[in-house]
């Protein structure tokens, strides 16, 4: 079973984000290369569309860090009852 078709939310998550990761990377690469040529108006733009995906990714790291750390939660619960 590939991970891109997984049913597992946890993974789902971490595959998007992984994809934001490269999405931010791509633009900043983007970005600059323009910075090379000084184009101003195309490297607001791109810096722009840099932060709201760094946001975004931030947003699904800090949602993935708060799921492992419910389920250390829950295994050490299980294991304490045993």
């Amino acid at each position: 079973m590939s991970l891109q078709g997984t049913r597992d939310p946890w993974l789902r998550e971490f595959n998007e984000a992984r994809q934001l990761g490269d999405d931010c990377f791509l633009l900043l690469q983007e970005r600059n290369a323009q910075l090379q040529t000084t184009a101003d108006a195309a490297v607001a733009r791109l810096s722009a569309a840099s932060r709201r995906k760094l946001n975004a990714l931030n947003s699904k790291i800090d949602r993935l860090e708060s799921s492992v750390a419910q389920a250390d939660l829950y295994v050490r619960a299980v294991s304490r009852r045993r």
